[in-house]
């Protein structure tokens, strides 16, 4: 999981230097990133607090 939640967030990351350079080509992927992260965020602390 936690490799998966640093490739999103990797992701994020291009995908927002995409946008303040004006060449965003699938905007609705931020939100779908966004919900991804914190699905895993979630699973994370929830196994933390066992």
């Amino acid at each position: 999981l936690l490799v998966k939640e640093k490739s999103l967030k990797e992701e994020l990351f291009k995908l927002n230097l995409e946008r303040y350079g004006g060449r965003v080509e699938k905007p609705h992927k931020f939100s779908l990133i966004k919900k991804d992260i914190a699905r895993i965020e979630t699973l994370l602390n929830e196994k933390k607090e066992k």
